[in-house]
């Protein structure tokens, strides 16, 4: 399984380009469709086929977030449909 671009955002503003350019594992996590022990099995199994910076973001978001920077993109997603 590889990290799948879902979109592309030309956003000065690095948060909303971020959202633009989540793989389908931060998108479904995200969107709290993956619990965070599912979301780092999956990451495991993605890992090889992601961009190295990717893998960091990843990591950082899953295993080290507070949960404001998830909460932050719930918002920015919502705010911009990016998903109905």
């Amino acid at each position: 399984m590889y990290c799948v671009i879902i979109g592309d955002s030309v956003s000065p503003n690095p948060l909303l380009k971020s959202i633009y350019h989540m793989c389908i594992l931060c998108k479904e996590y995200v969107l709290d469709k993956l619990k965070r022990s599912e979301a780092q099995r999956n990451f495991w199994e993605m890992v090889e086929g992601m961009d190295p910076e990717h893998v960091e973001d990843v990591f950082e978001l899953i295993w080290n977030d507070d949960g404001s920077k998830k909460q932050k993109l719930q918002k920015i997603y919502k705010q911009n449909e990016v998903v109905k």
